[in-house]
């Protein structure tokens, strides 16, 4: 319907199309001529140097407060989001808090409003997805049996559900969907079959070297010889690039009397508490992994 009128049109006229769904075939030719412009949603997020200059205007004598950076890394750079978590923050600061609702009472609704819009297939499919950092279609296909995985999470990212990550290789949830997602598969999901699709997921990664992502769902599924082993490989590449406080969640994942007894996370746990500056706590970790 709307190629007919793009035919039709004057041509001093112009159009302005708002969509959930991204528009394909009908505007592919119209593009290639240069008739019509897509605006794709990372054009319409907020950068970060874009965020700090909105806080900035909205904070009293131009200083954040911490609360709204803490806000702000779960917004995803939207606007309406950054609006509303600084307006409620300018009012009432406790209001942030999650006991008393606030902010995250109103993303939370958001995130609910939009699952619960999604065909039943698809919020199954969400659900399960959720439990993995980056979605793509061979993971999906291998650890949740779903054969037109592609397809699926195409039409997902066409409705904004999932966000293509750099490069073009797999997708990835916004931070406040996928946070409600989480919570909602702990909710309905039965612990077995969780633990056995983080299994599944855990010896995928591992099988292809990316260790790094295969350690959450080797720590969920209990799996401590393979997580133990992941560690072992994956943390000197990890504190030679500076991301020490993801080695220290890590280390803290594990249960304390497994820690004390395996010599590689012993020995991992005296590196960081020497890094912190607390050698005297330190040098038992290490008496221990020797």
């Amino acid at each position: 319907a709307l190629a007919y009128f793009f035919d039709k049109m004057p041509p001093r006229m112009h159009m302005l199309i708002g969509s959930r769904q991204r528009v394909n075939a009908p505007m592919s030719k119209a593009q290639t001529l240069g008739l019509v412009r897509v605006i794709e949603q990372e054009e319409l997020r907020f950068s970060a140097l874009e965020e700090v200059a909105f806080m900035q205007v909205r904070a009293p004598g131009g200083v954040i407060p911490n609360h709204w950076w803490k806000q702000a890394t779960g917004l995803d750079g939207w606007p309406l989001g950054l609006d509303l978590a600084t307006t409620v923050a300018e009012e009432r600061e406790m209001k942030l808090d999650p006991r008393t609702g606030g902010v995250e009472r109103l993303v939370g609704y958001v995130a609910e409003e939009i699952f619960e819009a999604q065909p039943e297939a698809r919020r199954a499919l969400m659900l399960k997805a959720s439990l993995l950092h980056e979605l793509g279609a061979e993971t999906c296909r291998a650890v949740f049996d779903v054969a037109d995985a592609a397809n699926e999470l195409d039409l997902m990212e066409s409705s904004h559900l999932v966000r293509r990550l750099t490069g073009g290789v797999g997708y990835r949830f916004p931070t406040y969907l996928r946070d409600f997602l989480l919570a909602e598969a702990e909710r309905t999901i039965p612990g077995p079959q969780l633990e056995d699709w983080n299994r599944r997921a855990g010896v995928f990664y591992k099988d292809r070297g990316q260790l790094e992502l295969a350690l959450p769902h080797l720590i969920a599924s209990r799996d401590w010889q393979s997580a133990t082993m992941a560690c072992e490989q994956a943390f000197p590449a990890m504190r030679f690039s500076g991301r020490q406080a993801q080695i220290v969640r890590w280390l803290d994942a594990f249960p304390p009397e497994l820690a004390d007894r395996e010599p590689v996370l012993a020995l991992w746990r005296g590196h960081q508490l020497s890094r912190a500056g607390q050698h005297v706590e330190a040098i038992p970790a290490y008496e221990r992994a020797k």
